[in-house]
């Protein structure tokens, strides 16, 4: 791993950035740190620059697997954003439909930090491939998912894979690149993140309509990774951590904070059940959903504990860096990290459903109407990496994109119905896009301003935990939301004997022919409490939105310098 604690202060110098913007090397970072000069220019190893044992085409297909497997990432957070429906009219159980998007968000969040850990432990190859290995096989367990619950499974092991993968793919392309060069690399990852993201409900939804049906949106992340497998065996180059410090497998295990691991899984997967089951599979107030938000609390609290006085670990080796908890600045930054990932997010699952309803879209034409909001997130991700990394202005950026989100998310929940035009819902689903994307990745880069330079690492793994928690807890409170308003609304429009399960099925309109059974006066009332429901999922965004600009305005609006 390059030593973040040298950062070289000669003008051609670049310091790492998550969101692929090329940063010079801070001529100052904080009042707090002091930058030491650069060694020669002309000696690359003095620089701290690392010499890559890959070059010309082999290195080329090297970082074509890597921002390959970031893509598959990006395109699994999105692409059950458009076949909810059709899963649902195949495997059935609709209660169970948010945990399609939570479950592989939840695996990630959860093993965010342990990922992080133990890239600093074991060979980056290894485990990179192991994480692709794991993700491929929850895959291949989504496609062939007899049951929801399968399904259900199947998508947490993915996003127990993916999230080793995206942490690995940062690894890699950060070991095996200069200082100098690591930005226009690190802005590949971001560009193939953005372009899966985008086509995640395209192609779901494309697969769903066809003779290949829905199972082959996940089948054909297999089929992709017969390309990268054979790449990431015998291309990319090895990494070890410990290289040249003869530490042992066993050794390195014992590093490893496994009791945080267990406490800190424990703690969040409890939780985001509580909030998910809650009022749909379980009454809010029975037994099994306050048992699980008790879980999480007592996991949460012992967790806490165990990283702050080092129980069974050393503060070198915790999972948790509890010294940010006591840094204001960073506390803010990952609340803003949290909100707006989450606000983002509630749109582009409920787009789809809200056209699918009103306007009888299919899935492809339903993924269409999401290209607004998406495309202009990831424009304005990119635009703002770029301006940031020349001006250093990056406080406007947070300002201003959390006021156009609210806005945006405003406009959704004020203004939206079932007589709503489509231009009405593109262009407030592009206000929030723009909005969201200015604050975008930017959190990253501001993160490692405001932290000591040997802090740097640790804030990754900790920005990252936010975006996840931002996604999870979106997911779950608007999708219990949803459901358990559009599920008694619809329920007291039909005769009392008419089943729960087509209730449910009524209220994602996968049972047409109860529909139409329906009288016309019934069946336009059916689709106004509907619309109303999915409007109020717009609450979680709205806030998420809303918190930004209150997080941003506690945060002083300094410029960073950068040397010339």
């Amino acid at each position: 791993m390059p030593n973040f604690d040298q950062v070289a202060a000669g003008p051609d110098d670049l310091l790492f950035s998550h969101n692929g913007a090329s940063i010079k090397a801070l001529a100052e970072k904080e009042a707090d740190i002091k930058v030491p000069p650069g060694p020669p220019a002309a000696d690359p190893e003095a620089l701290g620059m690392p010499v890559r044992s890959v070059q010309g085409f082999t290195w080329a297909l090297v970082v074509f697997a890597i921002t390959g497997s970031t893509f598959l990432y990006a395109l699994d957070n999105t692409i059950v954003a458009d076949i909810g429906i059709n899963v649902v009219l195949t495997l059935g159980e609709i209660e169970k439909l948010p945990w399609l998007g939570t479950a592989f968000t939840l695996s990630s969040m959860s093993t965010i930090l342990v990922w992080s850990k133990v890239y600093t432990l074991w060979d980056a190859k290894h485990l990179y491939f192991i994480s692709s290995v794991v993700f491929e096989i929850g895959s291949a367990l989504c496609g062939a998912a007899p049951t929801m619950n399968a399904m259900i499974v199947g998508r947490a092991i993915a996003g127990l894979g993916a999230s080793g993968v995206y942490i690995g793919s940062l690894t890699l392309i950060s070991v095996n690149t200069s200082e100098q060069e690591r930005p226009k690399y690190m802005s590949y990852t971001g560009l193939s993140w953005g372009a899966g993201f985008v086509l995640g409900p395209v192609i779901g939804g494309a697969f769903a309509e066809s003779g290949a049906t829905w199972r082959w949106a996940f089948y054909i992340n297999l089929v992709i990774f017969g390309i990268f497998g054979p790449i990431i065996i015998f291309m990319v180059p090895s990494w070890d951590p410990k290289k040249g410090q003869q530490i042992s497998f066993t050794a390195r295990g014992a590093k490893m904070d496994w009791l945080g691991a267990v406490l800190e899984i424990g703690a969040s997967v409890s939780g985001v059940m509580a909030i998910s089951f809650g009022g749909t599979i379980y009454l809010w107030g029975s037994g099994e959903t306050i048992g699980l938000f008790v879980t999480s609390a007592v996991l949460f609290v012992l967790f806490a504990l165990q990283q702050t006085f080092c129980i069974l670990t050393t503060e070198d080796d915790r999972i948790f860096p509890v010294q940010f908890m006591l840094n204001k600045d960073m506390l803010l930054l990952w609340l803003i990290t949290a909100s707006i990932a989450g606000s983002v997010l509630v749109p582009i699952y409920y787009i789809p459903i809200f056209f699918q309803l009103v306007h009888g879209d299919g899935p492809v034409d339903a993924a269409v109407r999401l290209l607004p909001i998406v495309m202009t997130y990831v424009f304005m991700v990119m635009l703002g990496g770029v301006v940031v990394s020349k001006t250093g202005h990056w406080w406007p950026w947070f300002f201003c994109g959390g006021i156009l989100a609210t806005i945006g998310e405003a406009l959704f929940y004020a203004d939206v119905n079932i007589t709503s035009s489509q231009s009405k819902v593109y262009g407030y689903s592009s206000l929030v896009g723009v909005g969201a994307g200015a604050v975008g990745q930017l959190f990253y880069s501001v993160a490692q301003f405001k932290v000591k330079a040997h802090d740097i690492p640790s804030t990754i793994g900790f920005i990252c935990m936010a975006q996840y928690v931002g996604l999870t807890v979106a997911l779950c409170v608007s999708g219990s939301l949803f459901l358990n308003v559009a599920q008694k609304s619809v329920a007291a429009l039909l005769p009392p004997s008419t089943p729960l399960e087509t209730v449910r099925a009524i209220i994602q309109g996968t049972d047409k022919q109860s529909i139409l059974a329906q009288t016309i006066d019934v069946q336009q009332k059916i689709m106004v409490v509907v619309v109303d429901a999915i409007k109020n999922t717009y609450i979680v965004s709205l806030l998420g939105a809303a918190l930004t600009v209150v997080a941003t305005l506690l945060l002083k609006p300094t410029r960073q310098k950068f040397s010339k």
